[in-house]
């Protein structure tokens, strides 16, 4: 078996590289919070906690699936495609973030013990919302196979919302310096988004109110299975606060904090996988054959996770939060039940989207989470967190099927050619020129 062909090098150097600076990104946020926790009042620091679940509920209800839906047309497009679809996608953006954005603003806004404090938690989260314009721009690097290049923007985003939030912090500048400091990073993130971005894709002139409705209408499907996902990851926080309580919530809060971060090896590796996927999707042993050489590496790779967490797994969050949460290890050995199925579907839900039919996926995010309530709903009563967390692993399973059976469908039909009605490209849009 000979050397790695420089394709595949190249996607494994942007793979660890987006995985490397995700963890790093990560870390660095991570410090950012426990310097706030320090020096802020109990009061302060659960106002910023607020208005980031905040920011973090409006960001994908802005984003509305734009962003894969872009990354599908920037992979078929040639490098020199006249920037169509990223005009499209920055202006539809445009009209989701604004009212989005408002509502975020007010909402954290009404939190503050004042107006200072008002307006500093509104900023933070028109900060977030606004970071999805780099988001956009990265997806062209993307497109081109340079994660490396957009590990390189993420890393300098955060790096710099750490570093400028924790030198408000020290100052004494308390949420009006993290207003700052997030502002400060949203616009320095785009700067660097944009010059990265703007090396493999260009917006040669403002887009068409078709094109920008077009763009919407492709992604409402995408945008509407994200919020399904949403609901399916965030549902038994709410339902274990209605049924049994706070204090279960946190038990299995912090279970599910360390089940959550194992998305990052998946997330890195579909982002070279996709494009990968859409340039592939147009012949169907190709991009079978793809799908079951990404799948099986996943599927490995998830098995290998779920045996590392079974083992050490209550041991690391016992050292991390200490002996009241012991339980919580128990909960995370149910999690990691999950982990390899959950590693499957970031494959297969982004397979229905290369191929064209973002409504099977919207479909089959359905099904998963009818079955997380419906389990949730059975199990919670009695048996708790523990029921929350076999809720989980069963809609995993229950969106595995509902991929299997849509991609079943796709097998039976034609593929939708990637690049076909792209945003701001279509035959409608011909007649404004």
């Amino acid at each position: 078996m000979g050397p790695p062909s420089p394709t595949l090098r190249r996607i494994g150097t942007g793979v660890a590289a987006k995985f490397t600076s995700d963890v790093i990104g990560r870390l660095l946020l991570f410090a950012l919070f426990v310097v706030a926790a320090r020096l802020l009042t109990n009061a302060d620091l659960g106002r910023y906690a607020f208005a980031l679940a905040v920011g973090l509920i409006v960001l994908p209800l802005a984003d509305g699936g734009l962003q894969l839906t872009l990354l599908r047309h920037l992979t078929a497009e040639s490098p020199d495609g006249g920037g169509r679809p990223m005009g499209a996608a920055l202006a539809a953006r445009t009209v989701a973030a604004v009212p989005l954005g408002m509502l975020g603003a007010l909402a954290a806004a009404a939190a503050g013990d004042g107006f200072a404090s008002g307006v500093a938690l509104a900023a933070i989260v028109v900060a977030q919302v606004a970071s999805g314009y780099g988001e956009l721009w990265l997806q062209a690097a993307r497109a081109r196979g340079r994660l490396d290049l957009e590990a390189i923007s993420g890393l300098g985003s955060r790096a710099l919302l750490a570093v400028s939030g924790i030198a408000m912090l020290v100052a004494g500048g308390g949420l009006a310096g993290l207003a700052i400091a997030y502002a400060a990073a949203s616009v320095g993130g785009l700067v660097i988004a944009t010059a990265v971005g703007a090396r493999f894709t260009s917006v040669m002139r403002p887009a068409s109110w078709r094109s920008v409705g077009s763009a919407l209408r492709e992604a409402a499907p995408i945008g509407a299975a994200g919020v399904l996902s949403l609901l399916m990851f965030r549902v038994d926080v709410l339902l274990l606060e209605w049924l049994r309580g706070p204090e279960t919530v946190g038990i299995y809060s912090v279970a599910f904090r360390f089940f959550e971060a194992s998305l990052i090896l998946p997330v890195a590796v579909m982002a070279a996988g996709f494009p990968a996927l859409v340039r592939a999707a147009a012949d169907q042993g190709r991009f079978w054959r793809a799908t079951r050489r990404i799948g099986a590496a996943l599927l490995v790779t998830g098995f290998g996770v779920a045996a590392a967490g079974w083992v050490v797994g209550p041991g690391v969050v016992r050292v991390a939060f200490g002996d009241g949460f012991v339980a919580s290890g128990d909960l995370l050995r149910l999690l990691v039940l999950g982990i390899p199925v959950m590693y499957l579907n970031s494959l297969l839900t982004q397979a229905l989207v290369a191929v064209g039919r973002p409504w099977l996926l919207a479909g089959a995010m359905g099904l998963a989470l009818v079955a997380n309530v419906s389990v949730d709903l059975a199990l919670i009563p009695a048996q708790g967190a523990s029921g929350a967390a076999i809720g989980t692993v069963v809609a995993e399973l229950a969106l595995l099927v509902g991929c299997v059976v849509g991609l079943g469908i796709v097998r039976r039909g034609p593929v939708a050619p990637a690049g076909e009605d792209a945003p701001g490209d279509g035959a409608r849009d011909r007649d404004d020129e």
